[in-house]
């Protein structure tokens, strides 16, 4: 296999990793915290949860939808000073990937936290 079929099958398989990862919008989406602090809000004094299913059931609906916000980000570019190949950084999550005679174009999102690149 050459060097460009080499590249090329990377950036296929990178195309459809990013294809999985755009987030679909929903409609009925509500945020984990919101969930986590109305049950704190609903529990007793020592943290317990005594309500029934039909409770957790109300305690869901009351809450409000919520659209995920897609992370987005962009690289960090970092000369090395041993190569002529670059790093970069996900501005993101602090992620550093090696890009491979400067093939940055092809990711267009980080493999680590799935933030979208600009």
């Amino acid at each position: 296999m050459t060097a460009n079929e080499y590249m090329k099958k990377i950036k296929d398989n990178l195309d459809s990793v990013e294809h999985n990862l755009e987030q679909i919008q929903c409609d009925d989406c509500i945020s984990r915290q919101d969930v986590i602090n109305a049950f704190y809000i609903q529990s007793d004094d020592d943290g317990w949860w005594t309500g029934t299913t039909q409770d957790v059931e109300e305690l869901l609906k009351s809450l409000q939808s919520t659209q995920p916000k897609p992370k987005t980000g962009h690289w960090i570019k970092m000369f090395l000073t041993d190569t002529s190949d670059i790093d970069g950084q996900c501005s993101e999550c602090g992620f550093i990937h090696r890009f491979i005679d400067g093939h940055t174009a092809q990711y267009n999102f980080c493999p680590n936290c799935g933030a979208k690149m600009d």
